[in-house]
């Protein structure tokens, strides 16, 4: 990761809380300098004005009102200003949030052709050519995040069903020769997930996929994978379902102790959310995972 911009974030945050507090002190000088003032001047026009007119009562009511409007009117300058200067800090943490997110994207793009190039290596064994793909995959998940964050003008959030699609079809490029003879369908509700979810939600089908495309058709010539999503309990959960009409694998192997599984495992646990496996008629691995609000 690249932490330029996150320092560059730090800085700018300072000098603009630095440049308020100095703006803010200034102020309160000035407040003080002008009740300073007031205090020593305003009973000698007070009692001039009384003396002239007679009026002593209505002059000590002006007196009061002058200095309510006098302070409400400083308050309120005080008060613009920090808004000011709060509106500059989130416009130029913006602006360096998006290029540390450009940054990130354009490292990650490097990373996959690098992958890539490698993948293609003759000399390497077919496990490691293997290997590489479903590095390939798992980046890939994250650097289409990253992608969606630079499209979108604001947004800690991306919307799922076009994610996931756009996911499918990298996958079928990334495995184009075991995504030949096998049909991806997608039915994915339009559904906007928080970045750090819809990251992980990427990575764990991500893996699903890969494994049904690598392992689910053996023997077979060809085969349909599904992918579902849709929310449940009025919009706070959500539920990710893969299923293949591949060989299965025999009963529920929930505890399985194989890499891809669990990395799954890992990541649902970190969304706080439940998984369950069913090797009977194919492979079906479906997730529950919360949708914070």
């Amino acid at each position: 990761m690249h932490y330029t911009g996150m320092r560059n974030m730090a800085d700018t945050k300072k000098r603009i809380t630095a440049k308020s507090f100095a703006k803010s002190l200034k102020i309160a000088l000035i407040y003080a300098f002008v009740g300073c003032l007031w205090i020593l001047l305003s009973d000698k026009v007070l009692l001039f004005f009384a003396r002239e007119t007679g009026h002593y009562a209505f002059a000590q009511t002006i007196k009061g009102w002058l200095y309510v409007a006098a302070s409400a009117v400083l308050i309120l300058f005080l008060v613009f200003s920090d808004l000011k200067k709060s509106d500059a800090l989130a416009q130029e943490n913006e602006i360096l949030l998006r290029e540390l997110n450009h940054r990130i994207k354009n490292n990650l793009q490097m990373v996959l052709s690098l992958l890539n190039l490698h993948g293609r290596k003759s000399e390497f064994s077919k496990e490691t050519r293997d290997l590489i793909a479903a590095v390939q995959s798992q980046v890939q998940a994250i650097s289409l995040v990253h992608q969606k964050i630079l499209g979108s003008a604001e947004s800690p959030w991306v919307q799922l069903d076009v994610y996931l699609s756009e996911l499918m079809e990298d996958l079928r490029q990334i495995h184009a020769a075991l995504a030949a003879s096998v049909e991806i369908q997608v039915s994915v509700i339009p559904v906007e997930v928080p970045l750090d979810t819809v990251t992980s939600i990427g990575m764990i089908v991500s893996e699903i996929i890969t494994n049904s495309m690598k392992h689910g058709f053996s023997g077979k010539s060809g085969g349909i994978i599904t992918l579902e999503a849709h929310t449940l309990e009025a919009g706070k959960e959500l539920e990710v379902i893969v299923s293949d009409n591949g060989v299965g694998a025999g009963p529920a192997n929930e505890d399985d102790t194989g890499l891809g599984f669990t990395l799954i495992k890992v990541l649902v646990d970190q969304l706080g959310g439940s998984l369950s496996i069913d090797g009977q008629n194919g492979m079906t691995v479906c997730f529950r995972v919360p949708l914070n609000a």
